[in-house]
């Protein structure tokens, strides 16, 4: 099969994903093209995708020239909203019962049937379903491939299981060297591992990142169903991995104590954080420690003094990279790196996937410090092939949108009527080291979570580009993915550049055959990551609700981090979120002041404002809809 049809297939299973998403509402070939960034350039190639999924009967074009699944040979008409099927209409968003009439059983599942809910298009069951099925419904959804293709299991069952003199010729040997890699408890594949040294007045910091390119070549099928997907996807339950799991939990996940093939990034840094020089080389290592976040705090934080026994002999170095990193993040905030701290859900699942508990987990000194080594090396990789001038992927971050930015200051400064905050003076010369001060400076004022939040929704998405438009997040002028190539394919694609240029492969036939395909590529990635972040918040919201089924009738404290006409949106501390309905506000009618973002009370004046404090109790939770009811502790309602 020719390059191009694999180019035109990955098109085609793109297109056709965003199409079977559960939110996509049909849409014209115009704006399709809109979302997925084409350029006008592109646009015949996405006409003919379109042509060839309806040819192959997986789409469909309506009466008003907008595209959708296909349904059956009776077809919809998306003027009217609804669905016209053997004379009957299925109006969307209405449930309705399948094998009687509804209503006509005492269960409520017309005549012992299977109920449905139709969600416009989307008719889904959900009778005597298990967390696990529902999560993997979801999955379908949004046309997640799970399974790996034929090629591609039959070629991960042949890859050598061990290290081969050929494989070390030419590699920077690190054997010898203190290497250890640093994730979650319940992390399985460990892409990344560091080392540091002290020499002199500065460091040298090691960033090992497995060499995945090494089994995986260009356009391999392995290459092909990495593409296809993207990203590994993390959801409550489940890992859907970009790679087979023998790649991504054995031959490239640099366990403890086996030698692992990896790319080394080794810079040299001063103690003030300022990279000095560096290089990318081939190498192998054996990680010394599999350490996690968790002991990793306990030692540098906490000066746990058994965990300081049981690793002293890395114990220094922890000390010294927490040194390090202290000094790197220090000077990102001095150039005006934004740094979001949002909570991240975290679930304690039982056998059969109920969740039994969830929390807030925060960035602690050991996730920044990875992060900070992260960032370091990814941004010295950028910049060493900007200058190159290779065809090359980068993660672009644009200024806010203006028009977003305005709104949300307008509400920002009606939030702030004593003038706390500092003033953002221009909004077309906006500077991260302005987003970054208002942010500072919100931490202290209750609403500081809620005014984080606006200003995130603000701001544009980062994507990837095959041209550097540098990364406003991170004020960095180049940036790319490069530590996490076994679940980023961007990373994966990045790797087998370096090592074509390391090899001197990068013949003029190649750089046009990258050059040719970095911008499909990147376009496809940013849609995939975007389709993983919608499925993980999906799965997310719906254990939540799961957990909330389970805890009806508890009282919790929480923060209310949204204020709207039909009711206040409260964040429990462990982070689930529900909605007290406006008609469960006992004892007044509530007005919506959208200047200030208040409900007030027009007999008895109570008002109810984004960082105030509340106690609620959990009243309903549907997991099917992702939604959580509250009523107020203090009100009658139950």
């Amino acid at each position: 099969m020719s390059r191009e049809k694999n180019i035109q297939n990955n098109r085609k299973k793109t297109i056709y994903s965003l199409i079977c998403a559960k939110e996509y509402v049909p849409m014209r070939e115009k704006e399709i093209a809109a979302l997925l960034d084409i350029p006008r350039a592109k646009r015949r190639d996405l006409t003919e995708v379109l042509e060839e999924l309806i040819r192959e009967r997986k789409i469909e074009k309506t009466l008003s020239g907008r595209y959708q699944k296909y349904r059956s040979p009776e077809g919809i008409d998306d003027r009217k909203g609804r669905y016209s099927s053997g004379g009957r209409e299925l109006k969307a968003g209405r449930t309705v019962y399948a094998g009687g009439a509804a209503g006509s059983s005492q269960d409520g599942r017309g005549g012992g049937g299977k109920r449905i809910r139709t969600g416009g298009f989307w008719d889904r069951s959900v009778l005597d379903e298990s967390p696990a099925e529902a999560i993997g419904r979801i999955v379908d959804a949004y046309g997640l491939p799970v399974a790996f293709s034929p090629r591609a299991a039959q070629m991960t069952e042949r890859l050598p299981g061990t290290i081969t003199d050929e494989d070390l010729e030419g590699r920077l040997d690190l054997r010898s060297q203190c290497v250890i890699t640093i994730d979650g408890t319940d992390s399985r594949d460990f892409d990344d591992a560091v080392s540091l040294e002290k020499t002199g007045g500065s460091y040298i910091l090691g960033v090992h990142i497995a060499d995945v390119g090494r089994y995986v070549p260009w356009d391999c099928a392995l290459d092909r169903d990495a593409r296809a997907r993207g990203t590994s996807v993390y959801l409550p339950d489940r890992v859907i991995p970009m790679l087979p799991e023998r790649l991504s939990n054995d031959l490239c996940s640099l366990n403890e104590g086996e030698d692992r093939l990896t790319l080394s990034c080794i810079l040299k840094i001063s103690r003030k954080g300022e990279v000095l020089s560096g290089r990318i080389t081939e190498s192998v290592i054996c990680s010394a420690h599999r350490m996690t976040y968790d002991d990793v705090d306990r030692i540098i934080t906490d000066r746990d003094p058994e965990l300081c026994e049981a690793y002293r002999d890395i114990v220094p170095m922890l000390f010294e990279m927490k040194n390090l990193a202290d000094a790197l993040e220090n000077r990102r905030k001095e150039r005006g790196m934004i740094g979001f701290d949002f909570p991240e859900t975290k679930f304690e699942l039982d056998e059969e996937g109920h969740p039994l508990r969830l929390w807030a987990s925060r960035a602690t000194a050991a996730t920044r410090l990875i992060e900070q080594f992260m960032l370091t090396a990814n941004e010295f990789v950028a910049g060493i092939y900007e200058a190159k001038g290779i065809p090359f992927l980068y993660r672009v971050h644009d200024k806010p949108d203006e028009d977003k930015l305005e709104d949300a200051l307008y509400v920002i400064r009606k939030l702030d009527p004593e003038g706390r905050l500092p003033a953002v003076r221009s909004l077309s010369r906006i500077t991260p080291a302005d987003i970054r001060d208002l942010l500072a400076a919100a931490e202290e004022l209750p609403q500081g979570p809620a005014i984080s939040n606006m200003l995130l929704r603000s701001m544009r998405q980062a994507v990837y580009s095959a041209e550097n438009t540098g990364h406003f997040g991170i004020a960095a002028a180049v940036y790319c993915h490069f530590t996490s190539p076994i679940r980023r394919y961007p990373d994966l694609m990045i790797h087998r550049i370096i090592k074509d240029d390391l090899h001197g492969r990068l013949t003029d036939k190649l750089l046009r055959e990258y050059r040719r395909c970095m911008d499909d590529i990147a376009q496809s990635a940013s849609v995939l990551e975007r389709r993983a972040a919608e499925v993980e918040r999906e799965a997310v919201k719906r254990k939540m609700a799961e957990y909330a089924e389970k805890h009806i009738g508890e009282v919790q404290e929480g923060t209310v981090s949204g204020v709207t006409s039909w009711g206040i949106y409260v964040q429990l501390d462990n982070t689930l979120e529900g909605l007290v309905h406006v008609t469960k506000l006992d004892g007044d009618y509530y007005e919506f002041n959208e200047g200030r973002m208040e409900l007030r009370g027009t007999i008895e004046g109570r008002v109810f404002s984004i960082g105030q404090r509340l106690e609620v109790r959990i009243i309903d939770a549907d997991p099917e809809k992702r939604t959580v009811d509250f009523c107020l502790e203090d009100d009658i309602y139950i």
